[in-house]
């Protein structure tokens, strides 16, 4: 009969890397990288965003009949720029108020609706100043002109990035229960595919801690390996992401840094923690049935 050593070696090490392929857990792997990244950086977009929104306030102008509206909306934007908690205020030309209004307005409207003129306003993070403030020191310019009341609005924006978070964070858990469920299958038919080896093992003495510790260095390695050959990927997929869209629209939708590649290791400890149960598991009843006494 062969020796402990060369059965151990021949039967436990190399039948399951022979038989299993790693592809498919590779992949899985990959794509709940790039979820675990694509959610880091939508939350980021999202606060990035609702944050912007918070710091800033439009101001709806009306030219007097002896001023232009280009005219009236410099003066309003001098007036605001002046307030104590604005940090920059400047007057929007009708392609940038058409961009503003767009989200709210059907395009074939745009073109023939008067548009009013507007002015944003920038505010102080720290001490921002408040509408009410604005409102009187525009009036006290000799403007006809207010803040807008962008309160539902704002308040629309903040629901949009919850879903937006929402939605990032499910995706990124349904990949990685998607990696987990592939692992544990992969591990569960590893063992099965070992089952007369861990018994023929068990009549010449090996012990069940013994046993388990064998299959688990036979099946974590392989697992190991393709779920870091994928994350890996995802990895330079994120770099790659980082390095062309930087400074870009897209960038500032999908602010990845570089902190957040480090993320990638969760995959792999996700596909490792759940083979090794699925090992555990599947290796307990195993060596309890039928097979592995005959």
């Amino acid at each position: 009969m062969k020796g402990w050593t060369e059965f151990r070696g021949t039967s436990l090490l190399r039948a399951p890397v022979r038989r299993a392929s790693g592809v498919a857990i590779g992949l899985a792997a990959l794509l709940a990288c790039l979820a675990l990244l694509g959610a880091v950086a939508a939350g980021r977009g999202a606060s990035g965003w609702t944050a912007g929104v918070a710091r800033e306030l439009t101001i709806v102008v009306r030219p007097r009949v002896d001023e232009t509206g280009p005219t009236a909306a410099a003066r309003a934007a001098e007036a605001a720029a002046g307030v104590e908690g604005v940090t920059e205020a400047r007057a929007l030309d009708r392609a940038e108020a058409e961009e503003l209004l767009r989200p709210w307005v059907r395009e074939a409207d745009l073109a023939d609706l008067p548009l009013p003129m507007l002015v944003v306003a920038r505010l102080d993070p720290e001490t921002p100043a408040g509408p009410l403030t604005l409102n009187r020191a525009l009036a006290e310019a000799g403007l006809d002109a207010e803040v807008d009341d962008a309160g539902p609005w704002r308040a629309e924006a903040a629901r949009a990035a919850v879903g937006v978070r929402a939605l990032a964070i499910a995706l990124a858990l349904a990949a990685l229960g998607a990696l987990a469920a592939l692992a544990w299958a992969r591990a569960a038919s590893a063992v099965v595919a070992m089952r007369h080896d861990l018994a023929v093992l068990q009549g010449l003495g090996a012990g069940p801690g013994r046993l388990r510790g064998l299959t688990l260095r036979a099946v974590l390695p392989f697992v190991a390996a393709a779920a870091a050959g994928g994350a890996a990927g995802g990895v330079a997929l994120g770099a790659l992401w980082k390095l062309l869209a930087s400074g870009g629209q897209a960038a500032s939708a999908l602010p990845l840094a570089w902190g957040d590649l480090l993320l990638a290791p969760a995959a792999v400890a996700v596909a490792v923690l759940a083979a090794a149960l699925s090992t555990a598991r599947v290796l307990r009843e195993v060596l309890g049935g039928p097979s592995a006494h005959g």
